[in-house]
């Protein structure tokens, strides 16, 4: 970046790779992770028979918080598009791993062991 815009008052988190520019609208203010690409089979629309809707899409997910606040969330989005579209907690986004790691044990989809957290 070539130097700091007035309104960023605050140093960038570490994991922060977003180019902050003067011009950044207000709710353009925000740190942002690099995302990470993940190919995935999704529904985009509700009320359907889901394996009928289910189609290839590139989901990324990604860390943000806004500038001036101390609250960090997990965005989980298509990498073009907007749906399906997830925003939670980073405490909510560890919640969601354990409770997708145990479903994923349950379907015999993934192995005893991995990802588990220290202590558990």
């Amino acid at each position: 970046m070539n130097g700091r815009p007035s309104w960023l008052n605050e140093e960038c988190p570490t994991w922060c790779r977003r180019e902050h520019v003067e011009a950044d609208h207000a709710e353009d203010r925000l740190h942002v992770s690099e995302a990470a690409l993940v190919p995935a089979i999704a529904v985009s629309e509700r009320g359907t028979h889901l394996t009928t809707a289910m189609h290839g899409i590139d989901m990324v997910v990604w860390v943000g918080r806004y500038v001036g606040e101390a609250f960090d969330w997990l965005v989980i989005e298509p990498a073009e598009g907007r749906d399906p579209h997830i925003v939670v907690s980073l405490d909510a986004a560890v919640l969601l791993v354990d409770g997708a790691t145990q479903q994923l044990r349950l379907a015999g989809r993934f192995p005893a062991g991995v990802l588990s957290r220290q202590g558990s």
